[in-house]
Parts: structure tokens; C-alpha cells; sequence
């Protein structure tokens, strides 16, 4: 049996940690750490996180200056023993057979990274479950280049994902996933996770995808209302640049697609916020960033249903009038 540590990066979670925590205790696969990275918290979660190290002997704390997501998850692999890595956001939680059913593929297979689905928790209790696009089964290193990399990203429209980008629904090998993470700089804070998860596929010998969706998405009411904030677009560009790096050739048509879909979610916020002193100003600014046209112009929305194909052409042609008509709806 092979061990698994399980990653929880932690900034001010106090409201939640403990029912994160306590679904990872309660997992069914046995051979596990659980590496909780305090992230420099100001509330209560570091003394939350002691306590259940002096409880349970598979709880390892680890305590560090706030720098972030990416940055918490690399100190976890650094000091992770196992041979492969899962990571869990400590607002979120597991059924209790998820990692038995990552690792039972783990085991047989000894894939290089295990992909399984995710349930979306909303406030009115309403839960939605979603498997990965891709078929399920083992993929050797042929079959990546072949059906996984052409597919991994949005092939056919806004959001549909070849493979779930959260690396929170996966199990990697140890190398692989500390190898895909310096490829991602500490200050990325949107969309890490398909930078992440792209380097980590583009890298992989061998991939399984299961059935499984036992990770728990949890999207408060507040997450889900979200203003405009011009720093957005800043980091949307940071992200690309970082994944405009890899030239795999069969992958480079989807970054740009990719770069239009979250394009389209700032904009959006940026024509329905009342408080944005100036939206054409703010929009030209955006469409014209020579990001924004070099990502738009290489997008491959040939596969794409009609409906976002259009919205990639009024951004890409920067057609303000039509677009903010139906960007306000």
C-alpha cells in the first residue's frame, strides 16, 4: 500500500477547518499524513490545527509567513513523505471513500496521477456532481499526447473542461507534483490550479481518471457575489504568461481559449459593477493589453458551441456596444 500525505494549506479557515479536518481523519484508505500549512492565519486556526496533532499522530503541523496559496502547497510537498500528494482547501470536505478510491487505482496501476470528479455544495443544500469529460480509464504516455493534452482544457465552450483543473480532486506521484509546482510562481493567485494541473498532465507518464466524485466544493453565498476589482485582469495576465510558456502544440490552442473564458467573467463584473468609475476606459484598457490580443488570436474555438464563440469574436474584434449588451444581462 502506498502512503499518501494530504496537503491542507490554511489561511483564517477557523470557521471551517475542523469539518475539513475531520473528513480527512475519517478517510477509509489508512496509510496517510495529513500536512497542515498554517499560512501565517490571524485567528484561531493554527491553535484548531495543534489540537488535532496532539489528537491524532497522523497530523503534522507546519507553521509559516503568509505568501499564499501556491507558496503553502509547496512547503507541503517539500516536507511530504508519501509517495504521492493530495491536496484539500480547508473551506471544503470529503466523502469518506475519496482517497481509498484515488489510491485503489494508485496501487493497481501506479499511475502518475489519479483524477477523480467533485460535487458542488451551494447554500440551499443543492448539490451537483461533475466527472471529468474525459473517458474513464488508464492512459498511458501515448495516449496522453494523444487524447488527454488535446482535450484537457476547453475544447468545446466556456467551462467545459476536458479534465477538472482542481488539483484538489487528484492524487499525484511526489516528483511529479513538486516538479509541476516550481513551474508556477508564488504570486499567481487566479487559475493556479490549471497551471498546476497542466504542467503536471504535460509531464505524466501515465494518468488514470475514476468515477469517484467524493470531493466537496463548498460555495458560500458570499464567494458566490463577486464586484469588479481591476487587480482581476492583472492576475489573469500573470497566469498566462505562465502557461504561455509550455509549446506543446496540441495544448497552445486552448490557453488562449482558456485566457478569453475568465476575460469574459472580468468583464462582466466590470459592465455590471455600478461603482466602476469608468467602464469603456476600463474596457479598453483590457481588450487592448497586448495579452488580451495575443491570447485572443490564437484561441482555437473551432469546436466551440455558437453562443461563446461569438463572445470570443466581440472581444476579440472589440466590438464594446454589442458586447456590453450582453455582457449586463
Amino acid at each position: 500500500m502506498k502512503k499518501l500525505s494530504v496537503i491542507v494549506p490554511i489561511y483564517n479557515a477557523e470557521k471551517t477547518l475542523a469539518k475539513c479536518v475531520d473528513s480527512i481523519l475519517n478517510q477509509e484508505y489508512a496509510d496517510m499524513e495529513i500536512l497542515l500549512i498554517d499560512d501565517g492565519s490571524c485567528d484561531s486556526s493554527l491553535a484548531l490545527c495543534w489540537k488535532y496533532a496532539q489528537r491524532d499522530k497522523r497530523v503534522v503541523v507546519y507553521h509559516k509567513e503568509n505568501a499564499g496559496l501556491v507558496a503553502a502547497r509547496k512547503s507541503g510537498v517539500k516536507v511530504a513523505t508519501g509517495e504521492y500528494i493530495g491536496f484539500v482547501d480547508s473551506d471544503d470536505y470529503l466523502d469518506a471513500d475519496m482517497y481509498s478510491s484515488l489510491m485503489k487505482e494508485a496501487n493497481e496501476k501506479n499511475s502518475d496521477i489519479v483524477i477523480g470528479g467533485i460535487q458542488h455544495d451551494f447554500p440551499d443544500q443543492t448539490i451537483t456532481s461533475t466527472l471529468n469529460s474525459l473517458p474513464i480509464g488508464y492512459y498511458d504516455r501515448t495516449a496522453i499526447k494523444k487524447n488527454v493534452i488535446p482535450n484537457m482544457l476547453m475544447k468545446k465552450g466556456f467551462y467545459r473542461y476536458g479534465i477538472i483543473p482542481g488539483v484538489v480532486v487528484k492524487a499525484f506521484k511526489r516528483e511529479l507534483i513538486r516538479n509541476s509546482l516550481d513551474c508556477v510562481d508564488n504570486a499567481i493567485t487566479l487559475g493556479e490550479d490549471v497551471a498546476i494541473t497542466s504542467y503536471a498532465i504535460l509531464g505524466a507518464g501515465s494518468i488514470s481518471v475514476i468515477e469517484n466524485a467524493g470531493y466537496h466544493y463548498v460555495q458560500t453565498g458570499t464567494s458566490m457575489i463577486r464586484g469588479f476589482n481591476p487587480k482581476r485582469f492583472d492576475a489573469l495576465c500573470k497566469l498566462y504568461r505562465c502557461i504561455d510558456r509550455i509549446s506543446e502544440p496540441a495544448y497552445r490552442g486552448q490557453t488562449g481559449g482558456y485566457f478569453a473564458c475568465l476575460l469574459y467573467g472580468i468583464l462582466a463584473d466590470c459592465v455590471r459593477h455600478d461603482k466602476a468609475d469608468d467602464t469603456n476606459t476600463l474596457l479598453q484598457r483590457m481588450l487592448n493589453d497586448p495579452i488580451t490580443m495575443k491570447a485572443l488570436a490564437e484561441a482555437n474555438v473551432s469546436d466551440w458551441r455558437f453562443s461563446d464563440k461569438l463572445k470570443v469574436f466581440l472581444m476579440k474584434h472589440k466590438t464594446k456596444r454589442i458586447l456590453k449588451a450582453i455582457l449586463a444581462r
